[in-house]
């Protein structure tokens, strides 16, 4: 994916967690890195910096991904 397009997937990832958290910053940071994680599987390092411009925290991924409900239920 080239920069421009990765950019603006991320940039879309980003207005969606706006929207959602409404006016707190630390749960427009817990959305966005959820939406992050759940898109790029593989983080190439561009992707982490457009990423980190946005306010994503590599640091609150492990939190994020435990208070995810668990998709695969049996």
């Amino acid at each position: 994916m080239n920069v421009r397009a990765l950019f603006f997937k991320i940039q879309d990832l980003s207005e969606k967690a706006s929207i959602e958290s409404g006016t707190s910053y630390e749960e427009y940071i817990r959305i966005f890195t959820l939406y992050f994680e759940r898109s790029f599987k593989r983080k190439s390092a561009e992707a982490l910096k457009i990423a980190g411009e946005f306010g994503y925290d590599a640091s609150m991924r492990k939190r994020v991904i435990a208070q995810e409900p668990n998709r695969r239920r049996r």
